[in-house]
């Protein structure tokens, strides 16, 4: 099950890493808006979303999958961009003279450019993927939510009692 978990969520996380790469190396408009929110993002504790990920997608593999899918998406997704960036402009400014286009400059000259750097960030999210399952069965875990529904029972009981007064 572990395994599933971390080749799945690997597969998901490399696909949507690459796939917002593509949109934010396309589109400044994106890129202005997507890219800070991508790095903000990043102050909020994976463990933290545990809860709302299997209150949204259930018991089972779902939300481990989901976890391990944010854990690792990060990695892919900085590492490709920061390699699309590093990409020689003499090379793009040389495929421009000769008349390619931004698909065409996108698929014959970013993407194999910035493969290597890229899958260095694959490497270092299949280097923490392993972690990523065990801490999303502890924090998915059943007993996980057996504390919070103590918590919210006695926040709620202590709000319909009136404060004491001096």
């Amino acid at each position: 099950m572990t395994l599933l978990t971390v080749v799945l969520g690997l597969l998901i996380g490399a696909a949507l890493g690459l796939w917002l790469t593509v949109l934010l190396a396309l589109s400044r408009g994106l890129r202005f808006w997507l890219l800070p929110l991508l790095v903000i993002s990043q102050a909020i504790p994976v463990f933290a979303l545990a809860p709302l990920l299997v209150q949204w997608l259930g018991w089972g593999l779902a939300p481990k999958v989901a976890m391990t899918t944010l854990i690792l998406f990060f990695p892919v997704t900085m590492a490709f961009w920061g390699a699309l960036r590093a990409v020689d402009r003499d090379i793009i400014d040389a495929a421009r003279v000769f008349g390619a286009g931004r698909w065409q400059l996108l698929r014959t000259t970013y993407l194999p450019l910035a493969l290597p750097g890229g899958l260095n960030g694959l490497k270092s999210a299949a280097a923490i993927a392993p972690s990523a399952p065990s801490s999303a069965n502890s924090s998915a875990d059943s007993r996980s939510g057996a504390p919070m529904a103590s918590a919210t029972s006695f926040f709620a009981n202590s709000r319909s009692t009136p404060a004491p007064t001096a």
